[in-house]
């Protein structure tokens, strides 16, 4: 059975398992470096707001030797966990003021991103790309995000520049960087985001979202007092920079 047929699989069992109204569907969502996810997006009456859950590590149990049918059933119980209650209110996107303070920024690849860039506005960062996002949420089970789309920027009447500049200013805050050991560093690219004595090797500031994994990238050097804080600590910590003049104005931008 291909990843496709699974999903298809699971997409009508999980219907016949769903109550009051709650569907499941296919859902493909272009993601990084131009791939292409397919998972299972379960709604319900409603309710506005709607969890994609993804399949491919379910789909490697599958081919292990796990049945599909518990697989199905742990799915389901992951949707009880993280449904919500509410509808969400979306009037408040209506206006750029009411979103300004969630813009935060994401670093991507360019080349591998074009047909996704044609479709966001951006700034250009080396070879690299600048997209924003509306943080939802930041939460222990992990973040909601929004991506800012061109139709988004037009309703808005606003430009990536602006963006940009209200991006940087919000990430200091919702998503504050951390000075870790290369240990837990590692450890966390290999889905271990559980910190062990030592890891941290700066106190978060009081106030700090706690995060589970780092699902919105940023650039590290924003945080000038961390950065400081890490120097005064540590002999061989370092900020680099790039003297191109394209891209000073940007280096600038995140250290002001």
């Amino acid at each position: 059975m291909t990843y496709i047929e699974f999903a298809d699989a699971v997409e009508k069992m999980m219907n016949k398992k769903m109550k009051g109204g709650v569907r499941a569907s296919l859902y493909t969502a272009m993601k990084n470096n131009g791939k292409e996810r397919t998972g299972i997006l379960i709604e319900m009456p409603g309710i506005n707001i709607s969890p994609t859950i993804y399949l491919e590590e379910y789909y490697e149990s599958y081919v292990a030797g796990r049945k599909i049918e518990q697989i199905v059933d742990d799915i389901k119980q992951l949707y009880e966990e993280i449904k919500q209650e509410k509808p969400w209110d979306c009037e408040s996107f209506r206006d750029y003021e009411g979103v300004r303070n969630r813009i935060v920024f994401k670093v991507i690849n360019t080349a591998k991103n074009r047909k996704f860039l044609r479709t966001v506005p951006h700034l250009a960062f080396l070879d690299l790309s600048i997209v924003f996002y509306v943080l939802v949420d930041v939460s222990e089970e992990g973040t909601a995000a929004m991506v800012v789309n061109r139709s988004h920027a037009d309703t808005w009447k606003v430009q990536a520049e602006t963006l940009w500049e209200d991006a940087v200013k919000n990430v200091k805050n919702l998503l504050p960087a951390e000075f870790v050991t290369m240990n837990h560093a590692l450890k966390s690219l290999l889905g271990d985001v559980e910190y062990e004595e030592g890891d941290l090797l700066l106190e978060k500031k009081k106030g700090d979202a706690v995060k589970k994994g780092d699902v919105l990238g940023y650039l590290h050097a924003n945080d000038e007092q961390r950065l400081e804080a890490a120097k005064d600590k540590f002999l061989n910590a370092y900020a680099i920079t790039d003297s191109r003049p394209e891209t000073e104005p940007l280096i600038k931008g995140i250290l002001q």
